[in-house]
């Protein structure tokens, strides 16, 4: 099958189009044509030992209709990667809802303009759910949803838009997926998670394990026209405390429960039983991501460590400007 990533050359994106690849799908990437991308598309076909025969690649500006249009030629199914997240949502609101929103309706009306059923597969957030950390986990399909910021909101709208366009769709909500290069953790992000309280319960899923869920549920009849949610499984289901210690203890800066915040936040456990079922995507359990993060800052680590408390305490006042 032909497949269309749009937001290709981001971090999910790329691990998507690795996978596609892998499984052997023509792909037809689109993105922003930025230095970066340009970039990371052509150390993409380098990687291809077969050249990677009949990858198309476009760029352009999703909020231009007339730039989508070309990019769904020939193809079967898109995977609607392009977005922007937070802090971006919430520093540039107006910015952030026209790629979002107004990006995956674009999307939708190109898609309609072409006749043919080509199916949507949408990677929302658990984040939908809103903070329920008072109830018992898992959280499942059915449970309402609650927007509590812009990032939320962006989701929701782009699920609703999917559901009423009577397009063939799939909405997989992914739970937290971060990899061993802690791409997108900027001052906003790294505060954000250094205040919220240890025992929050998340569940984490790798890059590689969401890339494999997306492209298995490509052409996949049980999966179409549902939502579905996208987690590592009971294996992945730790707490905030337990991903403090995976990534920056990697580095040598490990947190007391004490030295961490006091907020909730909009993650949890997921029912992953009927995706997992459906798509077959578990691979990876949070003690691999610990043993890939503990690898890859194994030469940070030896230097940061015997420095922790004054790096902690730099980076309280860093923060906290």
């Amino acid at each position: 099958m032909r497949i269309l990533i749009t937001g290709a050359f981001g971090r999910l994106g790329q691990a998507c189009l690795l996978e596609a690849a892998r499984q052997g799908h023509q792909v037809n990437t689109f993105d922003v044509p930025s230095k970066r991308n340009r970039r990371a598309a052509t150390k993409f076909l380098e990687a291809q030992a077969t050249g990677q025969s009949g990858h198309r690649s476009y760029w352009g500006d999703i909020r231009r209709i007339d730039d989508l249009e070309p990019a769904l030629e020939g193809v079967d199914c898109v995977i609607h990667y392009a977005a922007v997240l937070p802090p971006v949502t919430d520093d540039a609101p107006e910015l952030a809802e026209e790629i979002n929103v107004n990006g995956t309706r674009n999307l939708i009306q190109a898609v309609a303009s072409t006749g043919r059923a080509i199916a949507i597969q949408y990677p929302s957030s658990l984040t939908v759910f809103g903070i329920k950390q008072e109830l018992s986990p898992p959280r499942r399909v059915g449970e309402p949803t609650h927007a509590t910021d812009n990032y939320t909101d962006h989701k929701l709208k782009c699920e609703q838009a999917l559901i009423e366009s009577g397009l063939p769709y799939v909405i997989i909500r992914i739970a937290v997926s971060v990899g061993a290069a802690l791409q997108g953790i900027d001052r906003k992000t790294l505060g954000s998670m250094l205040g919220v309280k240890a025992d929050n319960r998340l569940e984490y899923i790798h890059p590689d394990d969401v890339a494999t869920a997306m492209v298995n549920a490509v052409g996949n009849e049980e999966a179409m026209g549902r939502i579905l949610l996208v987690g590592g499984g009971t294996s992945c289901q730790v707490t905030q405390r337990d991903l403090i210690n995976a990534t920056l203890g990697s580095a040598g800066l490990t947190f007391d429960d004490d030295e961490l915040g006091s907020n909730a936040y909009y993650t949890d456990w997921l029912d992953t039983e009927e995706s997992q079922r459906i798509l077959r995507y578990q691979e990876t359990s949070f003690c691999d991501f610990q043993e890939q993060m503990h690898h890859k800052l194994r030469f940070v680590r030896p230097f940061v460590r015997p420095l922790a408390p004054v790096i902690k305490r730099v980076l309280k006042q860093w923060l906290g400007s």
